[in-house]
Order: C-alpha cells, then structure tokens, then sequence
C-alpha cells in the first residue's frame, strides 16, 4: 500500500498528466469525460477493450472514446497492447489490452493493490517491454489470444520470438495448469522454443513436451531483459 505522502505525490501527478499534457495541449473542453476515460483505463489494467464496447458502456460517442484514449496514450498514461497475428487486419480490429504507464496510478484511482496483485505484476511486466519498444526498432510485443487461450506477451527481438506468460504465484495448481496450457499451445502452434514464466518468487525449469520453460523471478527478469537493450 502506497504511504499518504506517496499518495498525494501520485494524484499530483495524475493531475498534472491530464491537466497540462492533456487537457491543454488537446484542448478539452469536456473535461469530466475526459477524467472518466482515464480512471476508468487505470482500473482496466491488463483488460481488452474495444472502443467501441467502452462507448457502450460509458455512453459516449464512438469519435470521443477514441480520440481521448489516443490523447492519454501520447501523454505516457497509458498504452495499448495488440493482439499478435500475421494479419494486419486481424491484428488491428482485435481487441487490445491496456496497461499503465506506472503502478502507481491504479492503486491511486481506487483499486486495492492487493486484490489485484496479479494484474499489477502483468502491468510491470508490460510497462518494461513498453519502455525497451519505444527505444528499439527492432522489438515488438503483442498478446496471443487463439483458440480459447491467452498468453500474456509475445515478443519479437530481432527477427526472435519469445513467449512470456505472468504469473504473480503457481501455488494454485488450477492456475498453473492453465497458463502452461495456454503457453504450450502458443508455443507448439508458432514452434517457439523460448517460454518464460515471471513470478513474484519463483526461479525454476522444467521441460513439458519437449520444450524448456524457465521460471523467472519478476525482479530479476526486469533486471535482465533491460539489460539486454542496453538500459
């Protein structure tokens, strides 16, 4: 939980986003919608949307739904994630899913963070292939979604696939099964040989049907990927 000083910090900040490089910039008028949109992205982390199902459901116009969240995405708020296919057409009228610039800000707008720990630990996760993507030419990551199965992040690195499946624990047997289910599946389908799952806790590898999955604690992988890119 986030200390009353580091609290006002961060709504400070959320402020700042949405008045100055917001707000201003794009000249807003309808600055409640505006303030609705974000909030209601901040406490969606790790969920796919559509623009037009959020429309529908905070009854507003399609053409606002869209320039605004675009309006937020260019002011580092927060970016969308697409789902991965060969198709540019299936990959660009999928759903995304959108994450926060920073953790800070869905534990702020009303989310307890410790009931949804998992979706922070994905947003971390996304945050950093965010950061190596907007520094690098040669890096991409989407989300595969197929046949009744997610995996979290699939990364292109140079030509390389790679796959990257959150997991906060895999204690619960129930869950873990179903995210090496759905990574196996990803990874037999596209013959990629890199699985990595990212834990809060957990360093470990194990071979499944022929392939490697390396379990990862989440600060060390951070620590490696940046690494990688030269951060």
């Amino acid at each position: 939980m986030l200390s009353n000083n580091k609290q006002e910090i961060a709504k400070s900040y959320f402020d700042t986003i949405i008045l100055k490089d917001v707000i201003s910039r794009f000249k807003i008028k309808e600055q409640e919608v505006l303030i609705r949109l974000a909030r209601f992205y901040l406490t969606s982390i790790g969920s796919r949307i559509t623009f037009n199902s959020i429309a529908r459901f905070l009854k507003l116009p399609i053409k606002t739904v869209y320039n605004f969240s675009i309006y937020l995405e260019k002011a580092y708020l927060i970016f969308f994630v697409k789902r991965f296919s060969f198709s540019i057409k299936v990959k660009e009228n999928s759903p995304r899913k959108v994450y926060s610039i920073d953790n800070v800000f869905p534990c702020i707008i009303g989310e307890n963070s410790i009931k949804i720990k998992g979706r922070l630990l994905e947003n971390v996760a996304a945050s950093t292939l965010y950061l190596i993507s907007k520094n690098s030419n040669d890096f991409e990551f989407y989300y595969w979604n197929e046949y009744g199965k997610e995996v979290d992040f699939i990364i292109k690195d140079s030509g390389k696939y790679r796959l990257v499946q959150v997991a906060y624990s895999i204690n619960d047997e129930k869950t873990r099964e179903r995210g090496l289910s759905s990574i196996l599946e990803c990874a037999n389908r596209m013959n990629i040989d890199r699985l990595e799952i990212v834990t809060m806790n957990y360093d470990y590898e194990e071979v499944i049907a022929g392939k490697k999955i390396r379990y990862i604690n989440a600060s060390e992988w951070i620590k490696e990927i940046l690494k990688d890119h030269g951060f």
